[in-house]
């Protein structure tokens, strides 16, 4: 961003700044605020201003900096841009001006393209990252297809490199190698296929190499097997740099329609002003009143807060999957590649709105710009290349100018210039039917080497998710992913203190706040905000930030924070007794595997304490298995050196495996081979704090009608909610979101995990109603939750003076990052989802599990657990047969244990007794047949229908009771014999619940009458 450039601008708050730039003074302060006031006024109009603003940024740009440096040269850029705009009224002049083919020649634009990439790092590190990921999985392939649609990206010498990797792979090079290429340029496919083909016989390799002239976008994408003339039989590997995108392209204004929900928000917006405004009274002492203006330009302000600017409600929606997109991904799941790897730039350039993108693209290619001319000097103090003032203009002109032009002056169906975010590339890619393959730690080192090369000091990688992003000066301009088809069919399968928070003035501000944020009402909901701050509500300063925040993804905290906080907060504690009831399951078993799925919420301590256990077991200890699943290879390797230390010192046959990855990116159709479990043994299950990261669903999917009439029916009368707040013994009477059945994703994981058997699993939950449909809904739970966790937080680091900086590095990383989620992302972006224990019930016992009370001992192992934190607050909860682990009077996580039922009693309860209670309880008349009696009633009826009893004796009775124990049906369970001798009863907790009687035909006993 350029120095002097106001945060309280409103152009500004559309787009994150490029941070290097705020720091400069002299000519170029104006600058930055001129393009983009002359940016509004290009959109808005009118003529007249948009050119006064337009001369001045041309003369400030004239005057921007010292010499040729790369601020002038943006600026000059972006003031072409802007003029060009101006000129759109006049088709014929706009065309020319915009279409390069019109003002470049193709000898021109291959040698900008060319020194690109040998003075730019970024495409480098994507192509040695992608380069070791291909490796990684055609690894023992004997007949390997590369697809490159990389297009003008394309370079010879990324193929190049990947033969040599190939040549390299312990194994040997394969048999044949083929490399299909797209590029719209034919001279050039030939010289590459020639250099190629040389290398490769050089190499003693087998090469073959196919050209298909074409742009992405033009491809028969249903006939793609033959146009890429795929064989069956190879291993197939697909790499797409800087070119998916192009398939975003759509007709912006079909595609954003104005809707009815604009005429619903437009007549509520004046009552919910109204509302923040009236239930909330201005604070004293400090607290600055908030001003209300109709002009958009004009932004709120309030002396309490440095935040002064909302935008106006977006125009872009969070994801779209063109029909185009959709097709391409589509082809390529059909052709079963073993690996998709994906470089897009990351940043907004998507949007609808002009000025928006105008914003982001300014401070996008500032960073670019910056790294462009900073390599130059590199490599030219160097010696490796002279670059001349000319060649790094012209790599400037023809390939990052081009691009600014093709984000900001085309529109509709023409703008194929729409980079988006990395998490909005893989919500697609999830969508598609793709699921996402974590880069290695070698490929990452590889670009870290490459960076580390070049010698660019504010170059740097930053690893997201098991993806890479590129960035300058902390800035990220580039993304690298790889996918892989998913295994399912279909896309989707992608010290006590006063609570502040109860105070009526900040009640009201965060319930309307609430309101106006879930209606995208972003005026009043600012201003309940402000009220907030003003009026001092402490715990309000982790919640405040969640509404002004543009949507993020979420990043999982680092594992050093987990492991740093380890003794700071009692859930920790609370994972041994889990341990001890795996023990307590796996009694005398001489083989036993378990399964952590804990991701970024595990932690040795908890194994160190099973292995204690185990080695302090009667029979001796058990060959133990332990697999891990984490997305950090560093934390799983100091974890296993730790283990296994251990174990060693006990004397305890232990094998730890690793398995790097997160659960919701396993493959569930192959658990076993995945966590190498072996027939026979047996298994246990852990996981804490992730399995709601499986819940996660479209929204905007789920959102049926009913739940849009329950949206306008509660800002209908906005004023009776407010008042409703304020009284302290009111809640909030609007409809709650029905609790959705269990989603594909959780139920595949837990099918999956059925079809190992284990004797045991233990789950470990938030126990809070954060997957509710309304915003509204989740940010009362939200708040009340997490203040009762941030006054444990506080009350263990109070009693701890030493760690008030862990706990603050715990309530950062940790807890403010789940807040943000919960609050600012939705749809399949919101992972943190979660959900009650009965709702937990739910979902397991609908895929086949069921409950197994905890132990008294592990019960009473975590009630000394919490005693040992000597806090009062603290306390257990038991709730049939489970735990609950409160903080006063809110539960804050639950621990339960579950088996697999087995499948005969699922289908016999569902099936059988099932359809008896319908039949008893929903029927009626005739159709009502399950009619049951007891059995005096029956022996009433067997002799008024001419009937006599036979006595069945006491052996048949006992017969009978050990048949019953062979089946292991025993306690509660009982055979009660008849005193008359007349029959015996099946009991379940000495209650009869069916009767066995003999019975013979009376006529029998010839001449008798019974009385």
């Amino acid at each position: 961003m350029f120095s002097g450039t106001d945060s309280s601008s409103p152009e500004l708050s559309l787009c994150s700044p490029y941070e290097p730039w705020t720091q400069g003074r002299g000519p170029t302060e104006e600058l930055g605020l001129a393009l983009l006031e002359c940016a509004a006024h290009v959109e808005t109009g009118p003529m007249e201003k948009a050119t006064r603003c337009l001369a001045r940024a041309t003369g400030l740009a004239a005057a921007a900096a010292a010499g040729d440096g790369p601020q002038k040269r943006l600026a000059e850029a972006m003031v072409d841009c802007l003029a060009r705009r101006l000129l759109r009224p006049v088709q014929a002049i706009t065309d020319a001006l915009i279409d390069p083919s019109v003002y470049l020649d193709r000898r021109s634009v291959r040698a900008a393209r060319r020194g690109f990439f040998e003075l730019s790092p970024f495409p480098k590190v994507a192509f040695v990252v992608g380069n070791r990921a291909i490796v990684e999985a055609v690894d023992n392939e004997s007949l390997v297809h590369v697809v490159g649609m990389s297009g003008p990206f394309t370079q010879p010498c990324q193929w190049i490199q990947l033969l040599h990797e190939l040549r390299r792979r312990p194994e040997g090079p394969p048999r044949v190698v083929r490399l299909t290429v797209v590029h719209d340029d034919g001279e050039l496919l030939a010289k590459m296929a020639e250099v190629l083909s040389d290398e490769a016989e050089e190499l003693d390799m087998e090469f073959q190499f196919h050209g298909v002239v074409g742009q992405l976008e033009d491809l028969d994408f249903s006939n793609l097997r033959d146009v890429l003339e795929i064989k069956s039989g190879e291993a197939l590997v697909v790499s797409c740099t800087l070119q998916l995108h192009r398939l975003l392209a759509a007709d912006d204004d079909a595609m954003y329609s104005s809707r009815s929900a604009h005429l619903n928000q437009m007549a509520s917006i004046a009552q919910l002003q109204q509302m923040a405004v009236s239930s909330c009274p201005p604070s004293t002492g400090g607290g600055g009143s908030v001003q209300y203006k109709d002009d958009d330009d004009d932004p709120y302000r309030s002396p309490a807060t440095p935040l002064t600017f909302v935008s106006p409600p977006a125009s872009t929606p969070h994801l779209q999957m063109p029909a185009a997109l959709a097709n391409f991904l589509s082809a390529v799941r059909a052709l079963s590649p073993k690996i998709v790897v994906v470089a897009e730039q990351d940043a907004d350039h998507n949007g609808v709105s002009f000025r928006k993108r105008f914003c982001e693209a300014l401070h996008h290619y500032a960073a670019v710009f910056d790294s462009l001319d900073d390599a130059a000097a590199a490599t030219t103090s160097a010696a490796s290349h002279l670059w001349s003032p000319d060649e790094r203009a012209q790599v400037e002109r023809v390939v990052v100018g081009e691009e600014i032009k093709g984000v900001l002056l085309r529109d509709g169906a023409h703008r194929r210039e729409r980079h988006d975010r990395l998490r909005q590339w893989a919500a697609r890619m999830e969508m598609a039917g793709f699921t996402g393959v974590p880069l290695s730690y070698a490929a990452i080192r590889k670009g870290n080497d490459m960076v580390r090369r070049c010698g660019l000091r504010r170059c740097e990688n930053r690893e997201c998710g098991g993806c890479l992003l590129l960035c300058w000066s902390s800035r990220p301009l580039y993304s690298i992913s790889a996918w892989r088809p998913a295994a399912s069919g279909g896309a989707g399968s992608g010290s006590e203190r006063s609570d502040p928070h109860t105070d009526p003035p900040c009640r009201v501000g965060r319930s309307a706040a609430a309101a106006a944020m879930s209606a995208s009402l972003h005026r009043p909901a600012l201003a309940s905000l402000l009220q907030i701050e003003a009026g001092g509500c402490g715990v309000l300063g982790v919640f405040a930030p969640g509404p002004r925040l543009p949507c993020r993804g979420y990043h999982p905290c680092r594992s050093s924070s987990i492991l740093g906080s380890a003794s700071l907060t009692p859930r920790r504690r609370h994972i041994s007794p889990s341990g001890l009831r795996i023990r307590d399951v796996l009694v005398e078993l001489q083989v036993v595997h378990i399964v952590d799925l804990s991701c970024s919420a595990a932690h040795p301590w908890q194994w160190l304490k099973l292995l204690d256990d185990f080695h302090g077991r009667p029979g001796g200890a058990p060959e133990l298995y332990l697999t891990v699943l984490h997305d950090d290879n560093d934390f799983l390797a100091e974890m296993q050196s730790l283990l296994s230390k251990k174990a060693e010192s006990l004397e305890v046959s232990f094998r730890f495996i690793s398995v790097i990855g997160r659960l919701e990116t396993l493959d569930f159709s192959n658990l076993r081979s995945t966590f190498q479990i072996k027939f026979g043994v047996a298994v246990a299950i852990s996981c804490a704090l992730q399995m709601h990261r499986l819940l996660l669903v479209d929204d905007n999917l789920s959102s049926t009608s009913i739940a849009q009439l329950q949206k306008m029916a509660n800002f209908t009368q906005p004023k009776q909610m407010a008042s409703s707040v304020c009284s302290p013994a009111s809640t909030l009477n609007y409809l709650q979101t029905p609790s959705p059945r269990t989603p594909k994703l959780l139920a595949r994981l837990l099918s999956a995990i059925r079809a190992l058997k284990p004797n045991i699993m233990v789950i470990m939950e938030q126990d809070a109603d954060h997957n509710a449909l309304l915003f509204r809904d989740r940010f009362n739970e939200v708040l009340n939750y997490y203040a009762a966790l941030f006054d444990c937080f506080h009350a263990v680091a109070a009693a701890n003076p030493g760690r008030t900086d862990e706990r603050l590095r715990v309530e950062r990383m940790i807890l403010r990052e789940e807040i943000k989620n919960i609050l600012v992302c939705e749809g399949v972006h919101r992972h943190e989802r979660h959900e009650r224990l009965d709702q937990w019930a739910m979902h397991m016992e609908e895929s086949g599990f069921h409950n197994v009370q905890l132990s008294f001992s592990a019960i009473r192992e975590g009630k000394e657990n919490l005693l040992s934190f000597g806090l009062k607050n603290c306390q257990n909860k038991e709730d049939r047969g489970c735990l609950l682990l409160s903080w006063g009077s809110t539960n804050l996580y639950s621990i339960s244990r579950s088996a697999a039922a087995a499948a005969e009693r699922a289908r016999v309860e569902r099936v059988l007794l099932g359809e008896e209670i319908r039949g008893v309880v929903a029927c009626e008349g005739a159709e009502r047949t399950e009619r049951h009696e007891r059995a005096r009633q029956w022996a009433a009826r067997m002799e008024a229908a001419g009937m006599e009893s036979v006595g069945l004796s006491y052996s048949g009775a006992m017969e009978a009771r050990k048949l019953l124990q062979s089946c292991g049906w025993v306690g509660p369970y009982e055979v009660r014999h008849d005193a008359g001798g007349h029959g015996f009863f099946f009991c379940w907790h000495k209650r009869p619940l069916y009767a066995v009687t003999a019975w013979r035909p009376a006529a029998s006993r010839r001449g008798h009458t019974r009385s």
